[in-house]
C-alpha cells in the first residue's frame, strides 16, 4: 500500500477538501475601538465523525484598544446551542488566539454551523462585517459490517463528490449475471471536462476495531476506446477524514489493467457477466481501526464508461484461494523432468498455507504443502514445486489448490486447472524451412495448453497453409500455439527469421499474435520476437466475415533479427495467436536464415552481380543465393563456355543461404555458374568484365 500524494489540481478545488475556512473583512482602514474579529473556524471542519465535537474559533482584534472580554454565540443549523462569555489575554491591535466551547453532539448528515460575536469588552461590537461566520460540516453516516451495496438505487449515507460539477457516478442499466442489472457508471465517453478530473464514491464510515481480518469486494466492467488511460482508485479515508490526499491508496488501475473487454470505439455497456470483473482487496492492514472510510475514485482520461457494482466489506475470515495460471511447465519442451510453477491469487482474506496436488496423465499424483506464505486478499504469489516426470509426447496435467489455511475452500470453482505439454525431442539445424506442404507435425507442434480450439493445416488450391480460425472461436483470451523443434544455432555467427502472414482486422476486436523465443528449449519463453495486434497485425484488409485471403492479400513480414541466439543450441520459436474472436489468420513459409539480413530469390538460384567486375573483389564480390525446397549439400561451380570448371567447393546443409564465389583470374567473357544437388541442377550465365 502507498500512502496517496496529490492526484490532481483538481482536489485543491473540491469542495470536500477539508480546509479552514476564513472570515473575510479581516481588517479596517481605520481601526475603531472594541472591534474583535472571527478569523477562522477551527473545528468542526468537514469530515468531523459522528460524536461529541468541540468548537473551536480564532479570534484577532481589529480594533485600536486592548481587548479582554468577549460574549461569543454558537448554532448549529439556526438552533442556537451555547452563549459563552470569554475573559482573553489582553490583546493588542491585530494579536490572535483560539477559543473553544463546550464539546457539542454532532449527528451525521450536512450541518451548517455559525459563530457570532455579540459584545467585546462588555459592549456591542461594530465591526459588523467580521462579527459571523458560518461553516457547512458534512458529518458522515456510520454504517454496520457487514456492507452490502448493489446499487439499484443510490444509498442514504453514500457520497457522491462531483468537483467540476460534470459528469459523475450516476445509476445505468450494465447487465450482469442479470440483464436487468443497475450499476453505477463513469461516463468517460462523453466527459467535456479536463484529462485527470475526478469523480469519487465515498462510503459511511465503519468500525474495523475488533475485526481481526477485513476483504472489500467489488466488481468492475471497463473497456477502452483506444488507448486511453480512464482509472479507478480506491482509497481507505481514516478519521473520517475526508482528503482524499492523506488516505491509503490500496487499489489503482487503469487503461489495459482496468478493461475487461476489448476496445470499442462505441459507446461501452457490458453485456454479460463475462465482461465483468471481481476484485479483491484485503484490508486487513485496517484491522482494529475505526471510522474509516472508502473512496472510489474515478479519473478521466476521455475514454470510454466505467462501471462499478456489489461493493462489499466483509469480516468474517475467508478461505478463498484462485488458480491463475500454470507458468511451468510451457506447453512444448524438450525434457521429462520439469519444475511445475503455478501463480496463486488470494481471493479472500490472509492465507498463510495450503497445498498443492498435481496429477500426471490421470495416474502420478503428488501433494506438496506451503506455510508461511502470509498472503494478503488481493496478491499474487508464483509457488515452484517439485519436478515431476512426463512422458515423450502429449501430457495432460491437472494441478489443484487445496485447504488454504488447513480449512476448505469456499469457492473451489477456481481451484483446478488442466493444462497439455508435449515433450518433443526434434532438433533441426539452421537455416530450415517450414512451408506445410509435407509431414510437418513429427517436427514443429501445434497445442492448445487449454485444450481449447488449435491451429489446423488448410489446403488453399495447390497450396498449404497454417490456419487459425478466430473468426469462431468464442473463448476470448484463448492461446493456441505453433511451436518449432529445438533449433540449433551453434555453428551460425548470424540468424534471422521471416514469415508470410494473412489476417483481416474486424472492428472492435482485437486479436494479437506473438512470436516468442527461448533459450532453454522450452523451459521458459521468455524473449518476444513480435507482438501485434488488431489494425498493426492486418494486411490492411478489414472484415466483417470469416477471412479468406486471395493471394494477392499475404504479406512477408520483416526479417526478425535473431543475432543474439547465435551460438546456441537449445532455441525454439513459438507463435502464439491469442483470439478475442475476431477473424481468421493464415501463416505460410517459416523461415529461419544464418544470415542478418536474407536475400530472399523467387527461384532455386540467384547469381550476382552480372556483368561481375573481376577487380571488386572481395568488396563487391560474386554471390549465388539458393532457395531450394529441401536442405542438403550442394556442389557450386564456376565454368567456362567449353565445361571447364575453373572453381568449386560443396558447402552442406544448403538451404536458402547466400555464398561467395572465390573467382580465379580470368579473362573476361561470359561464364556459367552450376549447382549441383539432390533437388536437380541449376546453371545461370554471369558476364565477368576486368
Amino acid at each position: 500500500m502507498e500512502q496517496v500524494g496529490r492526484m490532481t489540481t483538481v482536489l485543491e478545488n473540491s469542495p470536500r477538501r477539508a480546509s479552514l475556512l476564513v472570515s473575510p473583512g479581516l481588517s479596517d482602514p481605520q481601526p475603531i475601538a472594541n472591534d474583535l474579529g472571527i478569523r477562522a473556524i477551527l473545528s468542526p471542519l468537514d469530515g468531523e465523525c459522528d460524536g461529541l465535537v468541540t468548537p473551536i474559533i480564532e479570534v484577532r482584534n481589529y480594533g485600536s484598544n486592548l481587548v479582554s472580554s468577549s460574549r461569543i454565540t454558537l448554532s448549529l443549523d439556526g438552533v442556537l446551542i451555547e452563549t459563552k462569555n470569554f475573559t482573553i489575554p489582553p490583546l493588542s491591535s491585530l494579536q490572535s488566539t483560539t477559543l473553544s466551547f463546550s464539546p457539542m453532539p454532532l449527528p451525521s448528515g450536512d450541518h451548517v454551523v455559525s459563530f457570532q460575536i455579540t459584545l467585546t469588552n462588555g459592549v456591542a461590537d461594530p465591526g459588523s462585517s467580521n462579527n459571523i461566520l458560518d461553516k457547512t460540516v458534512v458529518v458522515p453516516e456510520t454504517i454496520g459490517l457487514p456492507i452490502t451495496e448493489n446499487f439499484n438505487t443510490i444509498p442514504s449515507g453514500w457520497q457522491i463528490v462531483n468537483p467540476d460539477l460534470n459528469f459523475t457516478w450516476q445509476l445505468a442499466s450494465a447487465p450482469n449475471d442479470d440483464p436487468s442489472n443497475i450499476a453505477l457508471k463513469m461516463d468517460f465517453f462523453n466527459y467535456e471536462d479536463n484529462l485527470g478530473e475526478i469523480d469519487l464514491l465515498v462510503t459511511p464510515a465503519f468500525d474495523l476495531s475488533t475485526e481481526p481480518v477485513a476483504l472489500l469486494l467489488f466488481d468492475v466492467a471497463y473497456a477502452r476506446f483506444q488507448d486511453d488511460r480512464d482509472g479507478l482508485k480506491v482509497i481507505v479515508l481514516s478519521d473520517c477524514n475526508a482528503d482524499i490526499n492523506q488516505g491509503t491508496v490500496v487499489y489503482d488501475k487503469s487503461g489495459a489493467e482496468l478493461q475487461t473487454s476489448p476496445p470499442t470505439t462505441d459507446q461501452f455497456v457490458p453485456l454479460n457477466d463475462a465482461q465483468w470483473r471481481t476484485e479483491f482487496i484485503d484490508l486487513s492492514a485496517f484491522a482494529g481501526q475505526d471510522n474509516l472510510q472508502l473512496a472510489f475514485v474515478g479519473v478521466n482520461d476521455w475514454g470510454n464508461n466505467l462501471y462499478l457494482d456489489n461493493i462489499k466489506v466483509v469480516t468474517t475470515p475467508l478461505d478463498d484461494v484462485a488458480l491463475i495460471e500454470v507458468i511451468s511447465p510451457t506447453p512444448v519442451i524438450c525434457e521429462t523432468q520439469v519444475p511445475p510453477k503455478v501463480r496463486v491469487r488470494n481471493a479472500g482474506t490472509l492465507v498463510t498455507s495450503l497445498r498443492v496436488r498435481i496429477t500426471i496423465n490421470g495416474l502420478n499424483s503428488t501433494i506438496q504443502n506451503f506455510d508461511d506464505l502470509n498472503l494478503f486478499g488481493g496478491a499474487e504469489i508464483d509457488l515452484e514445486l517439485s519436478p515431476i516426470t512426463l512422458t515423450p509426447g502429449a501430457n495432460t496435467i491437472v494441478v489443484e489448490l487445496l485447504e488454504p489455511n488447513g480449512l476448505p475452500d469456499v469457492n473451489p470453482s477456481n481451484n483446478t486447472s488442466t493444462i497439455y505439454t508435449v515433450v518433443n525431442e526434434a532438433v533441426e539445424e539452421i537455416p530450415t524451412r517450414q512451408n506445410f506442404e509435407g509431414d510437418f507435425e513429427d517436427q514443429w507442434t501445434t497445442i492448445n495448453p487449454s485444450g481449447g480450439m488449435n491451429w489446423e493445416l488448410k489446403s488453399m488450391g495447390a497450396n498449404h497453409v497454417l490456419f487459425f480460425n478466430g473468426y469462431n472461436n468464442t473463448v476470448i483470451g484463448d492461446k493456441s500455439w505453433f511451436v518449432s523443434p529445438r533449433l540449433d544455432f551453434s555453428l551460425a555467427t548470424e540468424a534471422s527469421l521471416s514469415f508470410d502472414l494473412s489476417y483481416a482486422y474486424r472492428t472492435g476486436y482485437i486479436d494479437r499474435l506473438l512470436v516468442l523465443a527461448s533459450m532453454d528449449c522450452g523451459l521458459s519463453y521468455s524473449d518476444t520476437l513480435l507482438n501485434e495486434e488488431g489494425i498493426a497485425l492486418a494486411n490492411g484488409n478489414s472484415s466483417s466475415s470469416s477471412w479468406l485471403p486471395e493471394d494477392s492479400q499475404w504479406r512477408r513480414n520483416l526479417p526478425i533479427n535473431l543475432n543474439a541466439y547465435a551460438g546456441e543450441n537449445d532455441v525454439r520459436i513459438a507463435f502464439v495467436f491469442v483470439s478475442a474472436n475476431g477473424n481468421n489468420i493464415y501463416l505460410d513459409n517459416i523461415e529461419l536464415f544464418v544470415s542478418e539480413t536474407p536475400f530472399v530469390v523467387g527461384e532455386p538460384m540467384s547469381v550476382y552481380p552480372s556483368p561481375f567486375i573481376l577487380q571488386a573483389q572481395p568488396e563487391n564480390p560474386l554471390q549465388v543465393t539458393f532457395s531450394l525446397a529441401e536442405k542438403g549439400p550442394v556442389v557450386i561451380e564456376l565454368i567456362d563456355l567449353t565445361g571447364r570448371v575453373l572453381a568449386s567447393e560443396t558447402p552442406p546443409n544448403v538451404l536458402n543461404q547466400t555464398y561467395i564465389i572465390s573467382v580465379p583470374d580470368i579473362q573476361a567473357g561470359m561464364y556459367i555458374v552450376r549447382a549441383k544437388s539432390g533437388m536437380g541442377t541449376f546453371s545461370k550465365r554471369v558476364i565477368i568484365v576486368k
